[in-house]
């Protein structure tokens, strides 16, 4: 009686399993430019933070 249930268990586990790892890899591709692009942002942000900090770092010991 056991074996009987956990058969079906399987399959459908194995299934899921399946499905959920060909979404991840029809997907992942599509996530690769938004990362990069949140990757330049990111350091885009950095570069005018630094550049900033710049400035007020001339400004404070009368260079600009």
């Amino acid at each position: 009686m056991q074996g009987e249930q956990s058969e079906p268990q399987m399959a459908s586990l194995a299934l899921m399993i399946f499905l959920i790892g060909a979404l991840t890899l029809a997907l992942w591709p599509a996530a690769a430019p938004a990362s990069a692009t949140l990757r330049a942002t990111q350091n885009a942000e950095t570069a005018e933070a630094a550049a900033s900090r710049n400035v007020w770092a001339d400004l404070a010991h009368g260079r600009r």
